[in-house]
């Protein structure tokens, strides 16, 4: 819900983060310089129980808030389709990428190549917005891959599992033919 600082309109947001360590205890609160000239009163924050700090930041204006929170994701295709950088099948193909993809030179050249057309590509996506069904279609079975390729353990029971299957209906089917 930021607005965007325009000439007539300026929009300053204070942002606080909260950091909590494995044993539950949240950082000590701290508030860095004010950008602004003149600092606006810093609001109470955060509003919850006292044992809950965090460390603020304001006031910044919209440009600084975007500028932050902004990361180069490349997944562009799967952002346009899911209208999100963080939807979870996003951040895992970007998880896919990072850990399979750029470990092998194969991989390498397939995502510079990616890179190469996909942002147009996510471009006309998002100008064609009828065609997100056929691409999401497209990216679960993308996803379905690339989330055995995370989970190998989980991908070579499954296998396990089917070869048994398949073995055992040979032999059952086998055992009928030769009965007749």
């Amino acid at each position: 819900g930021f607005q965007n600082s325009d000439g007539a309109a300026l929009h300053s947001y204070y942002l606080g983060f909260m950091v909590q360590d494995a044993a539950g205890i949240y950082t000590p609160p701290s508030i860095q310089a004010s950008p602004s000239p003149s600092p606006a009163p810093t609001p109470a924050f955060p509003p919850g129980p006292a044992n809950q700090s965090c460390t603020l930041f304001g006031p910044i204006e919209t440009s600084s808030v975007n500028g932050f929170l902004s990361r180069d994701t490349r997944c562009f295709i799967a952002t346009a389709a899911f209208q999100s950088p963080n939807a979870a099948p996003v951040e895992m193909l970007r998880e896919f990428r990072d850990r399979v993809l750029l470990r092998s030179t194969p991989g390498i050249d397939f995502v510079e190549w990616y890179y190469q057309w996909s942002p147009r590509a996510a471009e006309w996506l998002n100008d064609h917005p009828l065609f997100r069904l056929p691409v999401l279609l497209w990216l679960f079975e993308l996803q379905v891959m690339a989330w055995f390729c995370l989970h190998p353990g989980v991908f070579f029971s499954v296998l396990a599992t089917l070869l048994g299957l398949g073995i055992g209906w040979l032999k059952m089917n086998g055992r009928k033919m030769h009965a007749s």
